[in-house]
């Protein structure tokens, strides 16, 4: 659907647009390492980082929350297999549910973590190309010595089908909404009338993906194009790390 944004690579000529993608990658695996190990005070200081960052590269913070509704279910899920598993002091007389304080405390704070990657995400998925995706792990790969073809185009067919996947989701629901499907009562027959015609969409794609890669006689790339990285966006990137490294000690 034209009117989902998430995912989606926008063009735009901010800093983070211009940044060089290796930056941006070795970037989103710093910042997702560091949050899993962030306390509270690191926490806002990242989410306020985040808040800025929307607006900064062309995403409506409120239509983007509406977009990614959907992941409120799975952290719902996690939120309360952390309440209800983590030993500790009962919150409810009779251990119905059988939440304990520090299972509250730790699941919130899981859950703060997670959106805070998924938002990263969203940031650094909408800022990058996915062939500059594919190019970056292709550098990386060749440094390393590792055949990199098939891993980065692999890679940047990913961070294309992701999006497709999602748009034909909301296509699919608004479907079963017009026909009324979502006022069933039993939720797992809602499931199955969005996800069996998904699953076939997601077949087919691929089916017609593989028959024009093969029509074209696709070959893999044997060399990255990109060049070595400025200076200046290297310093970013070190700036950023220690900062992110830095707020482990809050």
């Amino acid at each position: 659907m034209a009117a989902r944004l998430s995912f989606h690579y926008r063009p735009g000529g901010s800093l983070l647009h211009l940044w060089d993608p290796r930056c941006k990658l070795l970037g989103l695996l710093v910042s997702t390492f560091c949050l899993m190990h962030m306390q509270i005070p690191a926490l806002s200081l990242f989410t306020l980082f985040l808040v800025m960052l929307l607006p900064a590269v062309g995403l409506d913070g409120r239509r983007t929350v509406s977009e990614l509704r959907f992941w409120g279910w799975l952290l719902l899920l996690i939120f309360i297999a952390q309440a209800a598993f983590t030993p500790g002091t009962s919150l409810f007389p009779d251990d119905l549910p059988p939440f304990t304080e520090e299972g509250v405390a730790r699941g919130a704070l899981s859950i703060w973590r997670l959106v805070l990657m998924l938002g990263f995400g969203l940031i650094f998925s909408a800022t990058t190309r996915p062939r500059d995706v594919g190019e970056a792990m292709r550098w990386f790969l060749d440094l390393l010595r590792i055949p990199s073809g098939g891993v980065s185009f692999m890679a940047a067919l990913t961070m294309r089908f992701i999006p497709l996947l999602l748009d034909a989701s909301d296509e699919i629901r608004a479907a079963c909404r017009a026909r009324a499907l979502d006022r069933r009562r039993a939720p797992w027959r809602h499931a199955r009338v969005v996800f069996l015609p998904l699953l076939r969409h997601t077949l087919l794609r691929s089916e017609d993906l593989t028959h024009a890669l093969a029509a074209r006689a696709c070959r893999l790339p044997s060399r990255t194009r990109l060049e070595k990285a400025p200076l200046l966006h290297v310093l970013a990137l070190v700036l950023f790390a220690l900062t992110a490294v830095a707020s482990l000690l809050l």
